[in-house]
């Protein structure tokens, strides 16, 4: 015996099925121009890409996002001049009601998140005198086999010329440090004190803990004009 099922009921279950695939159709766009907006905002990058992956579609009104990549140019964060910017996550949760309402990215949890950012020597310098050095006494040089922080300064009624060796460093897991160390070419005519003050007031500090997602930074690379800092939530 053969069931028979009436055209209405082959519209209820189309119906159904659309009903059903609505979120997946529909709110990955709607959330990736929220993203967007937040990065414009905060960032104001000159290129930005927002992707997002979902099973059902469902789950982004828990805030659940299968992948999300993020990936930019030209990023500024707190008067530091970010060229490149990239994040890759899986399993990410965030508060949807905050993005949606208040368009804040508000973190709560992943399964990976990884991001990788790239700062350009032109770029720290600008951070550097903007934050610590405004008479620009000194700039960054940036190599692979390290930095120099080189440049001259008026003390004890007379001008100095110095080159120091400077050392990046990860403090708190969220700052990164930058601190002039010893002298390129050991000079004893150059006073100790002069040497420790420049350690102590050309010290540079970017704090990583206000970035769209706080992450602990795990490495930092030199190349040539540019240091690559990666970091994971």
């Amino acid at each position: 015996m053969k069931l028979f099922v009436p055209w209405y009921g082959y519209l209820v279950l189309i119906m159904l099925f659309f009903m059903l695939s609505i979120p997946r159709l529909f709110l990955p766009n709607y959330l990736v121009g929220q993203l967007e907006q937040v990065i414009q905002d905060q960032f104001q990058p000159d290129s930005l890409e927002v992707e997002i992956e979902t099973r059902f579609g469902w789950e982004l009104l828990g805030g659940y996002f299968d992948a999300v990549k993020i990936q930019g140019e030209g990023f500024r964060y707190q008067q530091l001049p970010i060229d490149t910017f990239s994040l890759v996550s899986s399993g990410l949760s965030i508060d949807i009601r905050d993005l949606v309402r208040n368009g804040q990215v508000v973190y709560e949890g992943s399964d990976d998140l990884q991001v990788v950012l790239t700062v350009t020597e032109a770029g720290l310098n600008e951070y550097f005198w903007n934050h610590v050095d405004p008479q620009k006494n000194f700039l960054i040089d940036v190599q692979p086999e390290g930095a120099l922080l080189a440049g001259e300064i008026f003390f004890l009624n007379r001008r100095w010329d110095l080159q120091l060796f400077g050392l990046f460093r990860i403090r708190q897991g969220t700052q990164v440090l930058f601190v002039p160390q010893e002298l390129a070419v050991q000079e004893t005519r150059i006073p100790r004190l002069l040497l420790e003050l420049i350690s102590e007031q050309y010290e540079m500090v970017i704090d990583f803990v206000d970035l769209l997602i706080p992450i602990e930074v795990e490495s930092v690379e030199l190349l040539e004009n540019q240091v690559i800092l990666r970091g994971r939530a």
